[in-house]
């Protein structure tokens, strides 16, 4: 099934920021998450869907805290109605001073602290910071400098997301933003933008260019190991036909790494019969057949002979999508579909990425 973007969702006190690159030892997809306290966390996708994460862990050191602190004066820990200031200044110390609550080593193993002032008295937290305004978190001004009313600001969430040090910004016209911020400013999605990107666009065109305003051209230029030219120069290169490239990565969705290492079927892949030794591409021309049929008829150990010679009407119409090859019933069954709509949806000209993870009843086809 696709995977399900849990972008920008929250799930208890964890809201996730982006798709972490790495899976973990059962494949699963992780996704680097921002706690309510201000600690960053990585936790799988299912964790977060079925309920099973909800913080950092802050929500057990919070309990304890509870513990004793009844009494307090300032009336911002009672035991059930702890305020988000006070929550906040109790994860600030926690991630400063314990080394379990800074897995990912951004302050306690950084050598960040907390200032005398605030470290042993929240009273004094109150009074130099003021109650925290709903929706914002405590944002240190200098990353790199410690706790202190002097370097510490009340900051919208959603901002303070934006700011950390491992988020990748784009520079265009004199700004740098994030993707999403980018998304927002040009009205654009943000798969959209992730995708011209990945397609090697560059960050002006992927940026500027409205949705359907941008014509496919072959002199396109591409950017791969360091070196940026057009899909004709690349096939030249490559010695991969140029319309064979663009079908891998603008129909199939293969990444240029894929699109540009994986060989071309016209130089592997030969059959003989009657002899006569030629690609499976020669044979599917010669014979009028769809080529991944002669391919899909191979996989399922089907002699030679058969593949060349068995009707093509036997319904086994192939499609290739992220480098996979199955008939389209399997492709329709796969993603929820009957194969009647997704067949009709291909021959409106939909790609077949787009014929896939478009929802059933929607006219129009996503952007991807």
């Amino acid at each position: 099934m696709p995977k399900r973007d849990l972008l920008g969702q929250r799930f208890g006190k964890l809201t996730v920021v982006g798709e972490n690159p790495e899976r973990n030892k059962h494949r699963q997809v992780r996704w680097d998450c921002v706690c309510a306290c201000g600690n960053e966390f990585t936790v799988t996708g299912f964790s977060l869907t079925a309920g099973h994460t909800k913080s950092c862990g802050c929500l057990i050191n919070e309990s304890a805290a509870r513990v004793g602190k009844q009494n307090t004066t300032h009336g911002h820990s009672r035991q059930d109605n702890e305020t988000p200031t006070y929550i906040k200044w109790c994860s600030m110390k926690s991630r400063c001073t314990n080394p379990n609550a800074d897995p990912k080593g951004h302050y306690y193993h950084r050598g960040i602290k907390v200032c005398d002032r605030w470290l042993d008295s929240f009273e004094n937290f109150l009074e130099d910071m003021g109650e925290c305004p709903d929706g914002y978190s405590l944002e240190r001004v200098d990353v790199n400098g410690d706790y202190c009313p002097e370097n510490c600001i009340w900051i919208p969430f959603a901002k303070q997301s934006a700011n950390r040090r491992n988020v990748k910004k784009l520079e265009h016209n004199g700004e740098s933003l994030t993707i999403p911020e980018w998304s927002e400013k040009t009205g654009l999605s943000v798969e959209t933008i992730r995708k011209r990107l990945e397609l090697g666009w560059d960050v002006g065109t992927a940026i500027d260019a409205q949705v359907g305003t941008v014509k496919f051209s072959y002199a396109h230029q591409y950017e791969y190991n360091g070196k940026s030219q057009s899909l004709e120069d690349w096939s030249i290169e490559l010695g991969i036909n140029k319309g064979t490239l663009y079908t891998r990565i603008h129909e199939l969705g293969w990444n240029l790494e894929k699109a540009f290492n994986t060989a071309s079927d016209d130089r592997e892949n030969k059959l003989e019969f009657n002899g006569k030794s030629q690609s499976v591409s020669a044979w599917a021309r010669e014979l009028r057949l769809d080529r991944k049929t002669i391919e899909y008829r191979l996989n399922k150990g089907l002699s030679v002979e058969e593949c060349l010679t068995n009707p093509k009407n036997d319904g086994t119409k192939m499609l290739e999508y992220n480098g996979e090859t199955l008939p389209m019933k399997e492709w329709a069954e796969r993603f929820g579909f009957k194969r009647p709509t997704l067949a009709r949806r291909l021959r409106q000209g939909w790609t077949i990425a787009q014929a896939l993870h478009t929802p059933m009843g929607s006219k129009k086809p996503l952007d991807v």
